[in-house]
């Protein structure tokens, strides 16, 4: 009997959050350097001594003019299923955002435009990963700088933002500090896991596929 290695499921996360990257590479004051190769995206987890370690370690593996290198803290809220049909995903993720203050303005601007238009922002994070993932899935290079690749298996129907605001509460008490500041928002996707590679088939672009999953 052979044994079948196991199956690796999609992480949406990972997808979105590069693409988010390489977005942001393409704007200034954002706290991203335009030829950074270092993920700025890291687990919620991590400590404040990892945030500062990875901050130099950027700064000195891509060189900066920047005053301020934006971190990324990420983590997925919830798993649900929002109709009977049973492969449909829905999924949140929350998004802190480390950076100054005029940064984060930017920031947040930017995500909510690229990531606020429900089957139009899906369809540009499929371009995407079309664009920029090989035959073996996409490659990038991780905040502790190691080259990870993840597997192409997923294909996005819907994405909105929501945005938690802390600003105000922040204002009042008089303690935000302008030279860096923690925003937060709320990033909700649908979407399937694809037994295909984008690359070699177009299969679920087909109508029939549409109308079979939306």
């Amino acid at each position: 009997m052979t044994r079948r290695k196991p199956i690796r499921l999609p992480k949406p996360e990972i997808w979105l959050g590069q693409f988010i990257f390489d977005e942001l590479k393409k704007y200034e004051d954002v706290g991203v350097i335009e030829n950074q190769s270092i993920s700025p995206f890291i687990p919620t987890s991590m400590s404040q001594s990892t945030i500062d370690g990875l901050r130099d370690f950027i700064e000195n593996e891509d060189g900066t003019s920047e005053s301020t290198i934006s971190i990324f803290k990420y983590d997925t809220l919830i798993r649900f299923r929002s109709r009977p049909f049973y492969p449909i995903r829905k999924e949140q993720m929350i998004i802190e955002y480390l950076s100054t203050y005029e940064a984060s303005r930017n920031i947040e601007s930017i995500i909510t435009y690229l990531l606020d238009r429900e089957d139009e922002s899906a369809k540009d994070v499929n371009n995407w990963a079309k664009e920029n993932a090989s035959a073996g899935g996409l490659t990038y290079t991780d905040h502790s700088g190691n080259e990870q690749t993840e597997p192409f298996n997923l294909f996005f129907h819907r994405t909105k933002v929501f945005k938690i605001d802390e600003r105000r509460d922040l204002l009042e008490l008089e303690s935000v500090n302008f030279e860096e500041v923690a925003s937060k928002i709320i990033i909700e996707y649908d979407y399937h896991i694809n037994p295909v590679n984008f690359n070699e088939s177009d299969s679920y672009n087909s109508k029939e596929d549409k109308e079979k999953y939306n």
